[in-house]
């Protein structure tokens, strides 16, 4: 406890001003703040009103923040049993014909619910694989599966009622190649699926072996 000591003169101007009280008051408050260590330098960054406010919404917002991203975690990590495999991962379904040979090597029939067979990267024409790019992903030799400005523009789009997509090529290819897993429902828990199984393919396939399996789908 401070211990202080007043003129008589002191005390008479403290009981008959009041300036004076509020004078006292405000020196007695400068002397007791802490001007040092960690509790000094908040104190002098937010001792005013205005930015005791604005710290408390930004301890709020930052709060709010982390939790939103770790409830997030919760229910991405919630659709692993929904993603494919790791084995469907690595060896996808291309659903292509099988083929029966004759002894000599000469083809005898095929097999097959879609007559399908796989065109080498090199043998699928260039100005192709560059119309797909510019009308379906331009931005697919930048993003990892997924892309945010294109997802952003699509959350947008369906706010104000245009129903555009913004999936990537890579999460097409999610959707041709897992039906089961991923399906093609309109749902936000699909959507997630598609993303993450999207960045999964993104992980484990170069561009070219996505474009090629996009475009043998």
């Amino acid at each position: 406890m401070s211990e202080w000591s007043y003129s008589e003169e002191e005390l008479d101007e403290y009981f008959s001003d009041r300036e004076a009280r509020r004078r006292a008051h405000a020196d007695e408050g400068t002397l007791s703040r802490p001007t040092s260590g960690l509790r000094g330098f908040f104190h002098q960054q937010f001792a005013a009103p205005e930015k005791a406010q604005a710290a408390t919404a930004l301890t709020v917002i930052v709060g709010v923040t982390l939790i939103g991203v770790l409830g997030f975690g919760i229910y991405i990590w919630t659709l692993a049993d929904d993603i494919p495999t790791t084995e469907r991962l690595e060896d996808p379904d291309m659903q292509l014909a099988t083929i029966a040979y004759t002894a000599d090597g000469e083809e005898l029939a095929r097999y097959a619910r879609q007559n399908r067979s796989s065109v080498p990267y090199d043998s699928i024409a260039t100005p192709a694989k560059q119309a797909l790019i510019a009308t379906e992903d331009q931005r697919f030799y930048e993003h990892w599966g997924v892309d945010p400005k294109a997802t952003l523009a699509a959350v947008v789009d369906i706010l104000t009622g245009d129903f555009r997509g913004g999936s990537t090529l890579t999460q097409q290819l999610a959707r041709n190649l897992y039906v089961e897993e991923v399906g093609s429902a309109v749902t936000v828990e699909r959507k997630l699926t598609e993303m993450v199984t999207a960045v999964e393919l993104e992980r484990r396939y170069t561009k070219r072996e996505i474009m090629r399996m996009y475009l043998n789908t």
